[in-house]
């Protein structure tokens, strides 16, 4: 795997692009992600929510030490969930409405899942998704699929993180979840990015080593 360090701003022939702290590593592979996040870490599937009825906002989470709270804050502040039989998505009620997640434990130095887009079925469809933190870190890609994966490490806590999908246009879309860990980073020195699968091509780069 090659570990990159950059400045500011990237841009990938996956039309990803990235902007992120000092303290702050991005990840595209959730096995990646996992191994750089210590053991008892909370996996939420939400597969215990209800489909395809209106939740109220916010939905309240908490395991393994690690709590946090959802909302969809919108006209109905709803959520309403799609997916699979016996595999529930995080939606919302409203079309281009941000989830926000408020990490209420204190302690999530990792946090990582699968963000995608759906449309009002729940099918899921193209389009540019953005994932920020708190701390200024953001991540933009297009057309991710519903297992595509991106996940942060930190060296200090994380406070909130916000997923904001596309203005819809002639069709509505849905930011949409599933998978989401939280957790505490294993110590890491520096900043990088970790992009799995991706070619880069054009970086800032600071210096580049290979590592195991």
């Amino acid at each position: 795997m090659k570990l990159f360090k950059l400045s500011a701003v990237v841009v990938l022939t996956a039309t990803a692009t990235i902007s992120h702290s000092s303290a702050t590593t991005i990840y595209t592979s959730q096995a990646t992600f996992l191994a750089h996040t210590q053991p008892g870490s909370y996996l939420e599937t939400f597969d215990s929510l209800p489909q395809f009825t209106p939740l109220n906002s916010p939905l309240s989470f908490s395991k393994n030490g690690f709590s946090y709270t959802a909302s969809a804050p919108s006209a109905d502040n709803q959520f309403f969930n799609v997916g699979t039989v016996g595999d529930v998505w995080l939606s919302t009620f409203d079309h281009s409405t941000n989830i926000v997640f408020d990490f209420t434990s204190n302690n999530v130095t990792a946090v990582g899942g699968n963000f995608f887009l759906t449309d009002i079925p729940g099918n899921v469809v193209p389009g540019m998704i953005t994932v920020t933190l708190d701390n200024g870190t953001t991540f933009s890609v297009s057309d991710p699929s519903a297992t595509s994966f991106v996940g942060f490490t930190t060296s200090s806590p994380i406070h909130s993180l916000t997923f904001i999908p596309p203005a819809s246009g002639a069709n509505e879309v849905f930011g949409t979840v599933n998978n989401f860990i939280t957790g505490r980073s294993v110590p890491d020195s520096g900043s990088t990015l970790l992009l799995s699968g991706i070619a880069v091509t054009s970086i800032g780069l600071l210096r580049r080593k290979l590592v195991a």
